[in-house]
């Protein structure tokens, strides 16, 4: 037998601890990414397909998920910019996908309504992440479809490729995004508002337009609430003095549901331009009729968006920039199609009722009313058989003009 106290006995070696792989962090950030991108697409789904308590419910962990999945997304790129062998191409789909979100999903607005855009971009969420699984476990060879931190460890840092990167970050690819962002906005608002607002390269305009009846004329002058002062007195040049109505846009509130006035002098006066003063004192010559809603007529949840607004507006005259910032976080996501009702479609049936009653008694029927009701009201004019007989471009402010730019 052999002596257990022989010296050339071999005892069993303890197995050695595991080895922490260094970097594995990097990994984390983009597994990170693609798990907040897939759960933030997926929330976005289940609030758009329910409603009441329901949808407020999945409200607040679709803004942290979407908070956390542009914070990981952001890293991840400036990890793309700085480390050699970093196996990043399958998650550039998702990157991009997920910067397209960032722009608002333009230009996809100009065509499709917000909420089946919201849709397809949250469907577009789940099926890229879906993707980027099954590329990930081919290019792993794991049963896990996710980076590992073995294949992020030999990825080193390089100081020129990250000088590189920087330099076409921020001159190739940022103007190339302003310019991208610019042109979609662009679309977006012409095609939304039918024409009736548009902007360029020299700032931004409204298109005025006449529509003839029987001798009568309706004069549509889309307005905006902030301009630079020279709109709002061109905007009512073309108005006959004599045989012409105007019937402005302005909201009553007999009950007195209103909490906070619409004061738009404040963010008008911080931008260098002019709130929209009374237009029917620029022309006391001429009749005024008011056919607008009172806010009686609008629904509970409108009242409630409404006086939010209003609390921001004061607190920004005030220069309150906290107030007017918590006054807006706490307003509830509304209904859209009911605030569109509400502020859009009543108000609009509404001034077409009161073109239809002063057509035989005017000669000029003047409606200075913001670009966003002037789609509606043309289709309701349209519907009256009447005819575009005159376009007038009018200018609402230069970009010059702006104290942003004119103060450098």
């Amino acid at each position: 037998m052999m002596d257990p106290t022989d010296g050339n006995t071999q005892t069993p070696a303890s197995p050695a601890p595991p080895r922490k792989v260094e970097g594995a962090w990097k990994a984390f950030i983009f597994n990170a990414f693609l798990v907040s991108l897939m759960l933030g697409g997926a929330l976005t789904l289940l609030g758009n397909a329910t409603s009441g308590a329901l949808k407020a419910i999945f409200g607040f962990p679709e803004g942290l998920t979407s908070f956390c999945t542009g914070t990981f997304a952001l890293l991840a790129i400036l990890l793309i910019g700085s480390y050699k062998r970093l196996p990043w191409r399958p998650f550039a789909p998702a990157l991009c996908i997920f910067i397209w979100q960032g722009c608002m999903c333009l230009p996809l607005p100009a065509y499709l309504g917000w909420k089946t855009v919201d849709t397809l971009g949250a469907v577009a969420d789940v099926a890229v992440g879906a993707w980027t699984l099954l590329r990930l476990q081919q290019l792993m060879g794991n049963r896990r479809p996710w980076l590992t931190p073995e294949s992020v460890a030999d990825c080193p840092f390089s100081l020129l490729r990250t000088t590189l990167a920087a330099g076409v970050k921020l001159f190739v690819l940022t103007p190339l995004f302003l310019i991208y962002l610019f042109a979609s906005l662009q679309l977006v608002v012409n095609r939304t508002s039918n024409g009736f607002l548009m902007f360029n390269l020299s700032g931004v305009y409204t298109e005025s337009r006449t529509y003839e009846k029987e001798g009568h004329e309706v004069l549509l002058l889309p307005t905006m609430h902030i301009g630079a002062s020279s709109f709002y007195d061109e905007l009512l040049q073309t108005l006959p003095s004599e045989q012409a109505v105007l019937l402005p846009e302005g909201v009553t509130d007999r009950k007195k549901l209103m909490k906070a006035k619409l004061d738009y002098s404040g963010v008008a006066g911080a931008v260098g331009l002019s709130a929209q003063p009374s237009l029917t004192e620029k022309r006391k010559a001429t009749a005024v009729k008011s056919y607008d809603a009172d806010i009686s007529d609008f629904s509970p949840e409108t009242i409630s968006v409404l006086n939010g607004i209003g609390r921001a507006l004061e607190a920004a005259t005030k220069s309150d920039t906290l107030g007017a910032i918590e006054a807006l976080s706490e307003l509830k996501e509304p209904d859209s199609d009911a605030l569109i009702k509400d502020i859009l479609d009543t108000r609009n049936s509404r001034v077409l009722a009161g073109i239809d009653e002063e057509l035989p008694h005017f000669k000029y029927i003047a409606i200075p009313w913001g670009a966003a009701h002037m789609p509606g009201i043309e289709k309701g004019l349209l519907k009256m058989k009447m005819r575009l007989t005159n376009q007038r471009r009018v200018k609402v402010f230069g970009w010059n003009e702006l104290r942003l730019f004119s103060e450098q």
